[in-house]
């Protein structure tokens, strides 16, 4: 311990370094000693010596030039020392708390704060406890949720309530249902079906999200490549390749390993290749999925992705909004309730957090800006897990997950951006922005299924106007 507080003091001084030596007593030993590596020593009288090589830059004093005030310290501490220590057996400590709350006000009121973006996603951790759980933490794994046990609670609820409306006689809504399934609806799709089997995680939801990004909503043709393209960039197994990708694969994999056994030769290496037919089945299964989703109408404009003209969407959207400087997250929570006052389950909680900088922009992306009509419409995709049955995504799971997952805010955020989008592009705008704003719709994949008799996996919010306005105006602008 002693030699790693000598290497301290060493190393650690700016300016000076103050070092003092007790004469040694004897001579014995002295090549142990640490200090006679570089000063000298008077053999005679035992003392160290400064060799005249240090001389230049290395000061030295005798204790004898400082014996007199040194002696004078060293009694002063002593006696101060030994009256302390008496007191404090007779005469009890007082302390006082010094109160630092009027120093704190003045830094965080005077304290320079750096400029700094938010999102939606940094947004979600400030809220509360019970939704913190599910808050994201970057933009690109906001999939990566896993609602299922959030929506045991209302399962349960709504087959309780199911049960007592069935006991009550309701024989009209069951006869429907049973005509429905009788007319082939797929409403009962298998619990092994690609929507629900397909990975979970990060990687996949930014995958999906790339997909639809990507590839042309009327055209199939280059759909396997962009998928074979993707997969390998978000690291999915290769099963969800096309076959040629994962022939081409085999066969490169198979002549490596015969050349580095001297055995490569055409004949072996096809006679290992994996047969076309057990390949294709998860790409296939996966190509089928996202031409369900494409044919699937949507709620707020009844029209299905594919319908849309190229020259009438726009794919990720993304925005970087101002925001003024006396914006602080927590308000929002406030607008939320007196703007929908009859809407509870829409309300946020966000907690305030100090932070050493100030929110000025607000971004993010928007998976797809649609026109129908006049209207202009947000859809946002979701790869969320709900459950293994395409009713485990009914409107009421869909709207208590997106309680939970605060995807309301995000909702909201992504309609101020439209809105202030628009009020740029279009000359007649404000004035008439409810003609405009249509409705913001999420659209989650595991539950899609165009040829079922429910509209499950699709969620929309045709968000006030007022709201709109309000959050606009929270928002603010950076000022000059």
């Amino acid at each position: 311990e002693m030699r790693r507080l000598a290497y301290v003091a060493f190393t650690r001084a700016s300016e000076q370094l103050y070092m003092v030596f007790a004469d040694s007593a004897k001579n014995s030993d002295n090549e142990r000693k640490p200090s006679l590596r570089w000063l000298g020593l008077n053999d005679k009288e035992h003392k160290f010596v400064l060799p005249e090589r240090l001389q230049e830059q290395i000061g030295w004093l005798e204790y004898q030039t400082i014996e007199s005030s040194a002696e004078a310290v060293i009694k002063a501490s002593q006696a101060a020392a030994s009256t302390n220590h008496t007191e404090s057996e007779t005469t009890p400590i007082n302390i006082t708390r010094i109160d630092y709350d009027l120093a704190y006000a003045q830094i965080q009121q005077k304290y320079f704060k750096g400029w700094a973006k938010t999102s939606f996603t940094a947004l979600s951790r400030q809220l509360s406890k019970q939704s913190q759980a599910l808050a994201v933490f970057d933009d690109g794994v906001e999939d990566d949720l896993d609602l299922t046990d959030s929506m045991m609670l209302l399962t349960q609820r709504l087959a309780q309530r199911s049960s007592a409306i069935y006991s009550a006689g309701n024989a009209n809504n069951s006869n429907a249902d049973n005509s429905n399934f009788n007319n082939g609806s797929s409403d009962t799709i298998a619990a092994d079906d690609i929507r629900f089997r397909f990975v979970k995680g990060a990687n996949a939801g930014t995958f999906l999200h790339e997909i639809f990004e990507k590839i042309d909503f009327t055209n199939t043709s280059k759909w396997s490549a962009i998928i074979d393209q993707s997969i390998r960039q978000y690291q999915l197994p290769v099963s969800y390749t096309s076959a040629d990708y994962q022939q081409r694969l085999n066969k490169t994999l198979l002549i490596s390993e015969s050349q580095s056994l001297n055995q490569a030769s055409d004949a072996t290496s096809d006679s290992l290749l994996i047969n076309i037919e057990s390949l294709v089945a998860d790409h296939d299964d996966l190509l089928a999925w996202v031409g369900d989703v494409l044919a699937a109408p949507l709620l707020a404009s009844g029209q299905p992705l594919q319908a849309i003209p190229v020259n009438q969407r726009i794919a990720e959207l993304g925005f970087n909004m101002g925001l003024s400087e006396a914006f602080t997250p927590e308000r929002l929570n406030d607008t939320f309730v007196q703007y929908l006052p009859d809407d509870p389950d829409k309300h946020i909680q966000l907690t305030a957090q100090y932070s050493d900088y100030m929110y000025r922009y607000l971004r993010g992306e928007i998976d797809l800006v649609y026109e129908y009509a006049g209207k202009y419409y947000v859809v946002d995709y979701k790869s969320n897990y709900l459950g293994n049955s395409l009713s485990s995504y009914n409107d009421e799971n869909l709207s208590a997950a997106m309680g939970k997952a605060g995807y309301w805010l995000q909702a909201a955020i992504y309609q101020v951006a439209l809105h202030r989008f628009l009020r740029l592009r279009l000359n007649n705008y404000e004035g008439h922005e409810t003609q405009y704003l249509g409705a913001v719709e999420y659209v989650f994949l595991r539950g899609i299924d165009s040829q079922g008799a429910h509209s499950y996996g699709r969620i929309q919010w045709q968000i006030p106007f007022t709201l709109v306005q309000a959050l606009d105006e929270l928002f603010g602008t950076p000022s000059a």
